[in-house]
Parts: C-alpha cells; structure tokens; sequence
C-alpha cells in the first residue's frame, strides 16, 4: 500500500440509521505522491478492475428525524473500493469509437491523422488530465504502427470524446497493415 494524497470530503450529514450506509460524493484528490499516483492511473487505465482503499478520518453529523443532529467529528475511515478499469481500451473489453475525422497530413515516411474518438469509462470516477499525454499504438500482432497523442483528457462516467492525433511512420510494421 502507498499513500497517494488526499480526499477532501465535506461533513457529512448521514440519516439516523442503523445499517451501513454509502458515501456518494463527488472529491478532489490532492496528489501527493505524482510518481505513485500515476502507477495506479495506469493500472486503472490497463486492468479490467482495480481496488483502491480509502483510510481517514471524517466529520459527520447525524440527523434525527431531520430535526436535530449529532456531531461526531474524527470518525475513522477505511474502506476498499473496486472500480471497473478501462482494460486497456481493448476492443473486446471496452472499445474505443471514431466520431470525427478532422484531418490529415502526408509527409514522406508518415502519415497523421487527426480524429474524434469516444472512449467508454466504464467506472464511477471522472478523470482530467491537462498534460499531453502520449501512448504507442501497435497492431494485432505486435508490431509498432507509431504513437497517439491527446493534448488534454477528460473522462466521465460514461462516454466521453477526445481529440486524437494519430502518427503512423513507416516501418515494417505500418506497411504490412
């Protein structure tokens, strides 16, 4: 286990209840640990489902009859949450779609193509990441075909669409597709 960063979580104000009860919120991560943080990103970005555990403490206030309530701040927290993961994009797993095709250019020896694709998050967790972010793309058999470039992500729940620019440059593996 390594601890990645924060969850800033409001109070939160829970029903007198008997039973245990989720927690639906929407938090911010304060990344501490930007080396750690990034293996679990591209776990969750390769593996079909991944587990994270949450550990803290949280305010809460307990609400009677919706009339008064209790506080009870420092409550310890430790739960384990299993996300789906995004299995790679894998076409047989979680597809990656097409929408647009914004554009193209030929130089000798490579060929860009700029498009829209939809990529299927398939978990509860929405993702932003403004960095340019740059991946390899192979074909079925192994071979090395060039890389995909995204400028900047976001991912919801659901579908989300990014800008693409795909640079296919010639080798043995481009000429054979």
């Amino acid at each position: 286990q390594v601890r990645i960063g924060r969850l800033v979580l409001p109070v939160l104000d829970l029903p007198f209840i008997e039973e245990d009860c989720g927690i639906d919120r929407n938090v911010s991560v304060q990344v501490e640990d930007l080396e750690s943080f990034a293996r679990a990103a591209e776990h969750l970005m390769l593996a079909e489902s991944t587990t994270w555990r949450v550990q803290g403490l949280v305010d809460a206030q307990v609400w009677h009859l919706g009339i008064f309530h209790e506080d009870f701040p420092g409550l310890r927290m430790d739960r384990e949450i299993t996300v789906k993961g995004m299995a790679g994009f894998r076409q047989d797993v979680n597809p990656a779609m097409m929408s647009d095709f914004v554009g193209v250019v030929a130089t000798l020896g490579s060929l860009t193509l700029e498009v829209v694709v939809i990529l299927r998050n398939p978990s509860f967790l929405a993702v932003r990441i403004d960095e340019e972010m740059t991946f390899g793309v192979e074909s079925k058999v192994g071979g090395k075909l060039g890389v995909a470039k995204v400028a900047s992500l976001r991912l919801v729940p659901g579908d989300s669409s990014a800008t693409v620019q795909l640079i296919f440059v010639k080798s043995p593996a481009t000429e054979q597709a």
